[in-house]
């Protein structure tokens, strides 16, 4: 029996811990991510209920310090498997390991880093895609195993890519697992001189410039809606989080105009706020399923105002 280590979490690690499953090959052991303060219990805490259902070794968490490294070393495991963890891991935790790889959310070496599907969405990217790559010491350098394209249709959400990921992810393992337990996987060397990286993303990064044109709020809409926290503008001096929105087309011209200013509480509940330099209608604002009109009821309102 293939002695496989997971490390992950999120929809792809989950999907991965299936497959494994289902391939017959159970992990020996798994770290589950533990998911942040502001995130709901979601895939971190599955992947613990499906371990403790088959009585496979899960160790939950944010982080691998020395020690965890130093008890996966010692295991010597043929293959490790990283996918859907969000920070650093020592390198001396595959030092035993036949091999060791990873799945990044990017056509590497573009987007190395951090939240490479959010900030495909916030530029405006028309592909995304996954990268399985080998492990090494730089972040997310390794020489590269496969590579699956995902395109970016132009009202793609952070849940919808998030999907598409998870199943490019699946499919790459998939595809290689034999190969990286024999030693036949490929390895292609990155082009480092194309290397360009995304920088670590927090809760607070999403807050709405309503100065800025209506194309760049709605990317940022739709790259932080679910399952991540939202875009949020504030309103009566309180946070309210944007779910969704789409451009008005045509917008009205406002030769008078204030950004972030309601122009119209539509009697289907969306409402029209002024950008820098067109009309964004919101459609979904608070709570995940409000409707817009529920929260901002005058044209006097400036959203963004405190």
């Amino acid at each position: 029996m293939s002695r496989i280590l997971l490390i992950g979490g999120q929809a792809r690690g989950l999907a991965l811990f299936d497959l494994l499953v289902e391939r017959g090959r159970p992990p020996l052991l798994v770290h589950a991510l533990a998911e942040d303060p502001h995130e709901p219990p979601g895939p971190g805490a599955a992947l613990l209920t499906r371990c403790r259902e088959r009585d496979i070794a899960c160790v939950s968490g944010r982080r691998i310090d020395d020690d965890g490294a130093e008890a996966i070393a010692a295991i010597a495991p043929d293959l490790v498997c990283v996918c859907g963890w969000r920070t650093m891991i020592p390198m001396r935790a595959f030092a035993s390991a036949g091999a060791a790889v990873g799945a990044h959310d990017s056509l590497l070496p573009r987007y190395r880093g951090f939240a490479p599907s959010a900030w495909a969405l916030i530029n405006g990217e028309t592909q995304s895609g996954v990268t399985l790559f080998h492990l090494s010491t730089g972040m997310d350098e390794g020489d590269i195993v496969g590579q699956r394209q995902i395109p970016i249709a132009p009202r793609t959400n952070a849940a919808e890519l998030a999907d598409a990921v998870a199943t490019a992810t699946v499919s790459l393992f998939d595809e290689y697992l034999d190969g990286l337990l024999d030693g036949t996987a490929p390895r292609r060397s990155q082009d480092h001189a194309a290397a360009t990286y995304g920088c670590a993303r927090t809760p607070d990064d999403g807050a709405i410039d309503w100065s800025r044109p209506t194309v760049e709020i709605d990317r940022l809409v739709r790259a932080l809606s679910e399952p991540l926290p939202g875009a949020f503008t504030s309103h009566d001096g309180e946070r309210l989080v944007v779910w969704e929105a789409e451009p008005v087309v045509p917008a009205p011209v406002y030769a008078g105009r204030v950004d972030g200013r309601v122009v119209a509480v539509r009697p289907d509940g969306a409402v029209d706020v002024l950008t820098g330099d067109g009309v964004l209608r919101l459609l979904r604002v608070g709570a995940p399923s409000g409707r817009a009109a529920e929260r901002i009821r005058s044209v006097r309102t400036r959203l963004g105002d405190g």
